[in-house]
């Protein structure tokens, strides 16, 4: 969570080697990540921007195939068949597998953005870097890059940090929270640990009741229940993180859910 995008810049500039920090060091899995080579830290962190290009011509597919190219060596036979297989499961994952043969520039903003995180998927590093993943996006398509973003964590053991100035999806979708502010952390846990009225007033100078965001949580908690989103006993124990049983009750009376269902 930040309210500055110079900020979010160079975090992630630092957080990509595109950036020397003026002082600390980065590390992945124990090593200073200035002392990793630029290919074999593209093997491990794969990073999708906030704002991406491409050329009109350039189709689906070959797009997401340049996520391969860090397993690339000039002048060494590279295993064609393991990058096909990489590209095809990060098309299916994403629901890009229909538009492989079309043009990047035909699809609309949601898809583009799924495509490329296929793009970094296929580079098959284990942590992905995402820069407001789900900026000017409708909500439709906002629900499915988020969702999208838990199943890969969930499933497929991805670590992901995302920058996000959206309070309720980052409450929602996130393990631990980083709020930072003029450059500083100032606080840092779990949405359970760190959600008051008083951070939000300190990251975004608005005042807020902390019982406003925890209805947006537990509204948006009951409706992946009814939708079979997630699993009734998580989602169980995430709400008593915030709310009492007259709450849930309330809740579960509100929208006529059943008692199986919470």
């Amino acid at each position: 969570l930040d309210l500055s995008a110079p900020q979010n810049r160079n975090f992630k500039a630092c957080d990509t080697k595109n950036l020397k920090p003026a002082g600390g060091k980065i590390l992945l899995q124990g090593e200073d990540i200035a002392q990793i080579r630029q290919k074999q830290f593209a093997q491990s962190v794969a990073v999708v921007h906030q704002y991406n290009t491409a050329p009109p011509d350039l189709t689906v597919e070959k797009l997401v195939s340049y996520g391969r190219i860090p397993y690339h060596k000039m002048g060494v036979p590279f295993d064609k068949a393991k990058d096909m297989e990489r590209i095809e499961w990060a098309l299916e994952i994403t629901n890009t597998t229909k538009h492989k043969d079309k043009t990047v520039s035909q699809l609309s903003g949601g898809q583009k953005q799924r495509v490329w995180i296929a793009m970094a998927l296929a580079q098959d590093a284990k942590v992905l870097l995402l820069e407001e993943p789900t900026t000017y996006l409708d909500i439709r398509y906002q629900l499915q890059i988020l969702r999208l973003i838990r199943r890969l964590n969930e499933e497929y053991g991805f670590t992901i940090i995302m920058v996000l100035h959206d309070v309720n999806q980052s409450l929602y979708y996130s393990d631990e929270i980083v709020a930072l502010k003029a450059g500083k952390c100032i606080a840092q846990g779990s949405p359970q640990q760190i959600l008051s009225g008083e951070l939000i007033q300190k990251v975004y100078d608005v005042t807020l009741k902390v019982s406003d965001i925890q209805s947006v949580i537990v509204n948006n908690i009951i409706n992946d229940i009814i939708n079979n989103k997630i699993k009734t006993v998580t989602a169980k124990t995430f709400c008593n993180g915030f709310c009492d049983n007259s709450v849930l009750l309330s809740c579960r009376k509100s929208q006529n859910i059943s008692k199986s269902k919470l």
